[in-house]
């Protein structure tokens, strides 16, 4: 009897203090079939007992996003202490939060007995990070998802995300994307107490479908232009071909596919762009059926020009040392530079950094005007007369030393060689072609010989060749000083149709020949063996645009652009600097 009486009061005590001010407890269900009690306490960062803080426990493997509900949650009471009577046997996270900070336990196993449990509260940190789809794929449906937490975060459109406000401590992270045949991440991230940390590594979810390439690279030959990019083979059994897209990011951000052909090798080379033009590039691959994958990871270049501006001399107007429209230019030993004013019959004179020194008239018939120039070994100018029918040797002062005069010759442009030979371009109005004149230094004929094509614009005698443009100028001749034909440059590049019209031809120390082409506003670069090297100019009235680019001159390493304008805008001698 006193054992009984004895139960009775236990199980009263029992009940007594059940109901008193302790820990608060809140769990589903009253069938204990497979459940556990947890009890445990939450400690202060000092060791103090944490009071009313808030203790849950989440599925280890629950998707916030699907469900960021707690199976259980409790509060603690004075002493720290909570408890719960009864909870399903498996494995939870527990989050705690309190007035002091937050904690975090993963992986607690509740097997089906009781379970005792302690946890300290410290200063919540934020993990930042970066992830992407490969290839760089729309990264604004990925998410990072922290299982068995109601936390989840979403990347923006550059693939940050951020997971703010979180107890210390690593979790178990699903990283997945919404778009199809891309395969999810698990990982590990890691928050520390009081940090605000951004993760070092990229997380990169995997295509699942056609091959994405891979380490794809870009290199730029800024002198020719050319954008070269390379990347790995992908699988032969499943990939057949691959296509080149390219965006410009100064006037369209469209990406075309820029290869006519498929590409079977893993290389692709473009020409194709526009100096000081940003670009992006990436590759696709194609597979058996035809079918495109995803674009690659993007590479950019910015199309910096070699040949840099430095600055313009030369002011448009009519008073003395004014230009109206100049149209040849060279420059002496000195490094002056000596231009041809057509419109106004003066030759003047700068110094290599522009500044005017002196001009002086030149007297040519009427209805003729002075248009091509060059200088000999001893300082003496030679001039052309455009369309006229005579050339005029002068010294620097301007008085006429020779002259010569041909009335069967419609005058082009002139050019004297290192021993002192003169040799005139010019067209014969009675077999409407072009013809090449060589003179001896007293204006003795020694030499001519024909060229099938009418209009001689340019010429240019220099170390034993003599280099003749006619317009259209599709090609530019090569001769001996005798007349033989030594090959040709094409001017007129795969993919032209405009018409060319080389004003004037040019060689620097390389032996790589420039080339003036007013009617496209470029200066033509080809180098010592023919080839075409590059192109650059704009067209417009910028600083360093062109009008009508006409005449070139070479010196200390810049060259020398002389602009007739356009509509009498940007009338001026623009100068360069040569890489």
């Amino acid at each position: 009897m006193k054992k009984y009486l004895l139960a009775i009061a236990a199980i009263a005590a029992a009940v007594f203090f059940t109901c008193s001010d302790g820990p608060t407890d809140v769990a589903g269900g009253t069938d204990d079939h497979g459940n556990a009690f947890v009890e445990g306490r939450i400690y202060n960062p000092g060791g103090s007992p944490a009071a009313n803080a808030t203790v849950a426990f989440y599925p280890a493997n629950q998707n916030p996003r699907t469900s960021a509900t707690a199976t259980v949650t409790a509060t603690t009471d004075a002493n720290g202490r909570y408890s719960i009577v009864t909870i399903a046997a498996k494995t939870y996270n527990l989050l705690c939060e309190g007035d002091s900070g937050k904690a975090f336990r993963d992986s607690i196993i509740v097997a089906d007995d009781s379970l005792n449990l302690s946890d300290t509260l410290h200063a919540p940190g934020t993990l930042r990070g970066h992830a992407m789809l490969e290839g760089g794929v729309d990264s604004g449906y990925i998410f990072v998802i922290l299982l068995g937490t109601n936390t989840y975060a979403t990347t923006d459109s550059h693939g940050l995300f951020s997971l703010e406000n979180l107890a210390p401590g690593s979790y178990q992270a699903l990283v997945l994307t919404t778009v199809p045949e891309f395969a999810s991440v698990e990982t590990t991230l890691t928050v520390h107490a009081a940090q605000d940390e951004m993760m070092a590594d990229t997380i990169v979810l995997e295509s699942t479908g056609i091959p994405i390439p891979k380490n794809v690279s870009l290199s730029f030959d800024s002198l020719r232009k050319i954008v070269t990019l390379r990347w790995s083979k992908c699988d032969s059994t499943i990939v057949t071909s691959y296509h080149v897209y390219r965006s410009n990011s100064d006037s369209n951000t469209v990406a075309v596919k820029i290869n006519e052909q498929p590409i079977t090798d893993t290389m692709y080379m473009d020409s194709s762009g526009v100096w000081s033009n940003t670009y992006t590039y990436w590759v696709t691959a194609v597979d058996l059926h035809m079918s495109e994958g995803v674009k690659s990871t993007p590479r950019s270049v910015t199309m910096a020009c070699p040949y840099v501006f430095i600055n313009n001399f030369g002011q448009s107007g009519t008073a003395e040392g004014q230009l109206s429209g100049p149209s040849d230019i060279v420059s002496d030993a000195a490094g002056n530079f000596w231009v041809v004013d057509g419109l106004r019959s003066k030759i003047m004179k700068f110094n290599s950094n522009g500044t005017f020194i002196r001009e002086c008239s030149v007297e040519f018939p009427a209805q003729q005007h002075p248009f091509g120039i060059d200088i000999d070994n001893s300082g003496y100018l030679y001039i052309s007369a455009w369309r006229g029918h005579r050339i005029q040797k002068l010294d620097t002062l301007g008085n006429l030393i020779m002259q010569i005069d041909r009335n069967d010759l419609m005058v082009g442009d002139v050019s004297v060689d290192e021993d002192g030979y003169i040799y005139v371009l010019g067209d014969l109005p009675d077999s409407g072609y072009s013809t090449i004149i060589k003179y001896s230094a007293d204006t003795t004929q020694t030499l001519s010989w024909s060229r099938n094509v009418a209009f001689g614009y340019a010429i240019l005698a220099q170390n034993g060749r003599v280099y003749s443009a006619t317009y259209p100028s599709i090609r530019i001749d090569i001769f001996s000083t005798m007349g033989d034909s030594l090959g040709r440059i094409s001017v007129m590049q795969p993919g032209e149709t405009d018409f060319i019209d080389v004003r004037d031809i040019e060689l620097d120390d390389n032996g790589n020949l420039y080339a003036s082409d007013c009617t496209n506003r470029l200066i033509r670069v080809f180098g010592s063996d023919l080839s075409f090297i590059t192109s650059f100019g704009v067209k417009g009235t910028g600083v360093s645009e062109f009008g009508f680019n006409q005449g070139l001159a070479i010196s200390s390493g810049r060259l020398a652009v002389a602009d007739a304008g356009q509509n009498g805008q940007n009338i001026c001698i623009h100068l360069f600097r040569l890489p």
